[in-house]
């Protein structure tokens, strides 16, 4: 899994706050969601991967 450490405004602000792996993980646990997750591996191929183009509203 690829991880997106700055997925929302909130989690940005508290990571640019965590001083070490131990706090950035406290982070994820708490803040994180699915919008964390930027891909997904199987077996070394690329089973998902976030659209980060602009929905329409």
């Amino acid at each position: 899994m690829v991880l997106d450490l700055h997925a929302t405004p909130l989690i940005q602000t508290r990571m640019n706050n965590a001083h070490n792996l131990f706090e950035q993980l406290f982070v994820l646990m708490m803040l994180g969601d699915d919008r964390v997750i930027a891909e997904t591996y199987i077996y070394g191929d690329c089973q998902y991967r976030r659209d980060d183009t602009p929905k329409p509203l």
